[in-house]
């Protein structure tokens, strides 16, 4: 791939995938990035496995950016991760849905055993302002 684009996207020669409207690149109807990591780990994914572009470009398809993910609920646990450590430092801290603010989870509330943690003053300030 050749990087000088306009848009920031890598150059590809005629002939060797398309683009996605998302941004993937695919060869066929398989997208680029699994079949790289299928030939890399020897087999097909199995029915949950995801792969997590490590940069989050989606059309970096290189071997060293790509990540195999057991599940989706662990492909999402990582881009959390991400965002909390480019928020705030830290990527054990979770983000209040009520503030936005990033904290440590042991000084939250968690949502129903979801995995959502939450601030209980911003939530009690959050149904407060909705009973005006």
């Amino acid at each position: 791939m050749k990087q000088g684009s306009k848009l920031g996207r890598p150059k590809r020669r005629e002939g060797t995938g398309t683009v996605t409207v998302q941004g993937y690149i695919r060869i066929g109807k398989t997208p680029e990035h699994v079949l790289i990591v299928e030939r890399a780990i020897g087999r097909k994914l199995k029915g949950a496995e995801e792969v997590h572009h490590w940069n989050e470009r989606r059309a970096d398809n290189r071997p060293e950016n790509l990540v195999l993910c057991p599940s989706r609920q662990y492909h999402f646990m990582l881009h959390a991760r991400a965002r909390a450590l480019d928020a705030c430092g830290n990527a054990n801290f979770r983000r209040c849905p009520f503030c936005k603010g990033y904290s440590d989870p042991a000084t939250m509330k968690e949502w129903h055993r979801g995995g959502h943690f939450y601030h209980a003053a911003c939530r009690t300030n959050y149904r407060r302002s909705r009973r005006l």
